[in-house]
């Protein structure tokens, strides 16, 4: 299930982001499936989970959401990090784009990635700012009736 496969990918995380003191987990959890290929979706989460880590400063939070919806699964990566101008937020996709500000997200953010995995699973990846955390959320709707 994709549970599974978000739990497999956080455990890759776990030294990093105590490294940091970052406090990563799950917060929704639906046991969920998406169909297709699960090393790609592990790799998809990777990339996000690693980014969050990277640009969300000591003593921050990292959480991953999985949820369903009407339309489908939505998996929702969201931090604590410096989040993305919206002037740059379509640029980020852009495999060799670095943000302006190199603090911030967008260098070598591996989005291009994120995108090419989802559009392989019916996904869609949607950028905005996380009402809980304050930084970047990152959602990946699948529609899972394809």
């Amino acid at each position: 299930s994709m549970m599974d496969t978000v739990k497999n990918s956080l455990s890759h995380f776990v030294q990093r982001a105590t490294e940091k003191n970052i406090d990563l987990g799950m917060v929704q959890n639906a046991d969920v499936h998406v169909f297709g290929n699960q090393d790609m979706l592990e790799i998809l989460i990777n990339n996000l989970v690693d980014n969050a880590i990277r640009y969300t400063p000591e003593n921050g939070t990292v959480d991953v959401n999985l949820s369903k919806t009407d339309e489908g699964v939505v998996l929702e990566v969201a931090d604590t990090g410096p989040g993305i101008p919206p002037s740059e937020s379509q640029l980020v996709f852009d495999r060799f784009y670095r943000g302006k500000d190199t603090k911030a997200y967008g260098t070598g953010l591996g989005l291009s990635i994120v995108q090419e995995i989802a559009d392989r699973h019916h996904g869609k990846v949607v950028l905005g700012k996380s009402k809980r955390l304050g930084g970047l959320s990152v959602k990946v709707q699948f529609n899972t009736d394809k």
